[in-house]
């Protein structure tokens, strides 16, 4: 069904170079719908496995009145140890262009299969603005944020807060912790990344609700 070999077959029957074209036209359709189709299935087994991405880092913001307010968020660093994994066993991967006009940086998140389709997402911010960084810093933190946000949007992510809804808050045993840590040796993970995939300081301070999700992920790494 390839139109290298609907091609071959059309030359070899003697087929007018009429017909020899639109049935290569036909052949590249159909690949570029199976391809389409290929990459939506592979999106959607990713967003099924991959887990809500705990907002971890906290931002304040201060106001030109004086005043201040902050929010949690996820940050690109966080995020992109958790969801690249998953995106390579679905043959997915991802990658970023960037461009500047009038003062607004405009960042492009591409994301490929391995089939060839690709889909993309934008997402545009000032890069200048009232903080005391420098102009290389200040374009640094708009060109993270805006990598950061045209990921999630591509992906399809779900950053969330602690949560709030009547889940048991404690968080796990000593015996649980120790079994932890052990399994962290044992599979070579890097501790610091690991705690930053849970969303915690330490390894005690892992809830009890994610306990089960915190060995998935070390038994994964292991294997």
């Amino acid at each position: 069904n390839s139109p290298a070999a609907i091609l071959r077959v059309a030359v070899e029957t003697g087929l007018g170079a009429e017909t020899i074209e639109r049935l290569a036209a036909l052949a590249w359709k159909q690949q570029d719908r199976d391809a389409a189709k290929e990459f939506a299935e592979a999106l959607a087994a990713f967003q099924d496995e991959c887990p809500n991405i705990r907002k971890a880092a906290n931002a304040k913001i201060v106001t030109k009145s004086g005043g201040s307010y902050g929010f949690n968020y996820a940050k690109l660093e966080q995020i992109h140890p958790i969801v690249k994994p998953i995106c390579s066993k679905h043959g997915l991967s991802y990658s970023w262009d960037s461009k500047v006009e009038q003062g607004m940086l405009t960042v492009t998140c591409t994301l490929r299969h391995v089939n060839g389709h690709r889909e993309s997402a934008s997402f545009s911010c000032p890069t200048s603005s009232s903080s005391g960084a420098s102009d290389a810093q200040k374009f640094g933190m708009a060109d993270t944020y805006a990598r950061r946000h045209s990921l999630t949007a591509i992906l399809g992510l779900t950053t969330t807060d602690e949560d709030t809804d009547g889940a048991d808050p404690s968080t796990i045993t000593p015996e649980q912790a120790a079994t932890i840590r052990d399994m962290i040796s044992a599979v070579g993970a890097n501790e610091n990344k690991f705690l930053l995939y849970m969303g915690v300081g330490e390894v005690e301070d892992i809830r009890a609700s994610d306990y089960r999700r915190a060995v998935v992920a070390l038994k994964a790494k292991g294997e």
